[in-house]
């Protein structure tokens, strides 16, 4: 009866120190180009669900169990890379990322002058599309051109009950 006992305790115990047998993979995180340290560069391990970033130095560290493991390193700029380990002990990895290449389309600039709105006779002019006057809303549904010119800076409505609106100062007979 004791030796039974026993060997139950000693298989439990063996069963369980097995278990979790836990093993660390660490290291770096580099530019394949320039050999600098990638910083926040991600590491997840696809078949158990974790992820963990590098730190300032472009290092990590993570404990995994005894077995094979998945790992995928990705980084904004950089293409992805995976890698399978088989997990028999403690191992130091240093990843090299190639950096993604892309073609853009060709880019054109437009640009109006600065001074456009001073060298025209149309100095204080606005220009609101019919667009622009639906977006904004309307009492019971139908659109107001009127309170519409009222939102534009400068302008404010003559009171209430008044159709007029003074624009800058002036008179609501001026506009």
């Amino acid at each position: 009866m004791k030796n039974s006992i026993f060997l139950f305790v000693f298989l439990i115990f063996n069963l369980c120190v097995n278990a979790q047998e836990k093993f660390t993979i660490s290291g770096y995180v580099k530019d394949s180009t320039s050999n600098e340290t990638l910083i926040n560069a991600n590491i997840s391990v696809l078949n158990e669900s974790k992820t963990i970033a590098t730190n300032n130095y472009g290092f990590f560290s993570i404990s995994l169990s005894k077995g094979k493991h998945t790992l995928l390193v990705s980084y904004a700029g950089f293409e992805s890379l995976e890698k399978t380990i088989d997990l028999q002990k403690n191992e130091t990895i240093v990843f090299l990322l190639n950096t993604k290449r892309s073609s853009a389309d060709g880019v054109i600039v437009t640009a109006r002058k600065k001074d456009a709105n001073v060298k025209n006779t149309q100095m204080g002019k606005f220009e609101i599309s019919s667009d622009k006057v639906k977006t904004l809303p309307s009492l019971l549904g139908e659109a107001d051109i009127l309170k519409t010119i009222q939102l534009l800076p400068g302008i404010r409505n003559a009171g209430e009950g008044n159709a007029g609106f003074y624009v800058r100062g002036g008179g609501p007979d001026q506009n």
